[in-house]
């Protein structure tokens, strides 16, 4: 999912069960940042600003869906920012892409022919 105005603005947290990993600053300041963080044991993922009381959760099968990488940029500009949430299986290991992912053994393949199943629950609120 990718957001922007009204829900992601300055003081917007992002929070992965319950806990505060960031809060966006003034879109007047330059801001890109993609990180990933690990879902934790509930797998909930959460955009949340306090101004308007809304926000959007995601969550999902933390057994496979062990991180989710946060992605946002300002646009001074127009004074804006856009973001994402990409639930994934493995985390971003700096510049290697997914050389690294292979490394430390949090890349998932599917053989030819394998099936997997999960499950999302998105669920907003304003």
């Amino acid at each position: 999912p990718y957001f922007s105005l009204p829900l992601i603005d300055q003081g917007t947290l992002f929070k992965v069960d319950e806990k505060v990993i960031f809060e966006l600053p003034s879109p007047q300041e330059t801001v890109g940042k993609l990180f990933s963080v690990d879902t934790g044991e509930a797998g909930l993922v959460e955009v949340y600003n306090p101004a308007l009381n809304a926000a959007f959760r995601l969550k999902v099968d933390s057994a496979f869906l062990k991180y989710t990488w946060l992605w946002f940029a300002s646009r001074p500009a127009q004074n804006v920012y856009i973001g994402s949430l990409l639930p994934c299986t493995n985390y971003i290991a700096g510049q290697d892409g997914i050389n690294s992912a292979v490394k430390s053994e949090t890349a998932l393949w599917l053989e030819p022919g394998k099936v997997m199943s999960t499950k999302w629950q998105i669920e907003t609120s304003a």
